[in-house]
């Protein structure tokens, strides 16, 4: 463990940020160990490594609103016992749209998260991203309600150096106009 502190130090030294990538389930969604049981250590030592951001997932558990609150609340709270401020960025709303009949508490999600997921990962397809779109621009007034500082939409990565977009610079810049708009702007 020593060695990720003193790795992580040395980027913080570079003027770089760490980003980590975690699960609330017993595994990751590549199959690596998730924080199920252990969401204290987890967040007391990405804090002592002096992680900047960290993108907790939801993948490989049984739909259930209870596990998802908790879990991701819980997390949130022991993030905020330190006085560093760190990026959260939680999934839980994207399996609850998408996998379970589940009303989301979006109230309670804006106080503990400062992004979530709200559509499945983009590709480089761009069927994929007009469904991103659309379903963003179908679900505005429950996506938008409580987008603000500190806390906003996530419709996923920015894909770069994308085929799809390699030969048009044009459908290029529309599509980060439209994502930086969704993500951001869209909270009237």
């Amino acid at each position: 463990m020593l060695f990720y502190f003193y790795f992580f130090k040395q980027l913080h030294a570079l003027g770089l940020k760490l980003g980590i990538y975690q699960n609330v389930g017993q595994t990751t969604c590549m199959g690596f160990p998730g924080s199920l049981n252990h969401l204290k250590v987890d967040a007391e030592t990405f804090i002592d490594w002096g992680v900047d951001m960290i993108k907790m997932d939801g993948c490989l558990i049984e739909p259930d609103n209870d596990f998802y609150t908790n879990s991701y609340v819980k997390f949130g709270r022991y993030l905020n016992r330190s006085s560093k401020p760190i990026v959260y960025s939680c999934s839980w709303p994207y399996y609850q749209i998408h996998h379970t009949e589940l009303v989301i508490d979006f109230k309670k999600l804006a106080q503990t998260c400062n992004l979530w997921r709200t559509y499945h990962d983009i590709t480089a397809h761009w069927e994929l991203i007009l469904d991103t779109i659309d379903f963003c621009g179908d679900n505005q007034r429950i996506l938008t309600k409580y987008v603000g500082p500190g806390h906003w939409n996530d419709p996923d990565m920015v894909t770069i150096k994308c085929p799809i977009f390699s030969y048009n610079n044009i459908l290029k810049q529309l599509y980060y106009l439209i994502y930086y708009y969704l993500a951001t702007y869209w909270s009237s």
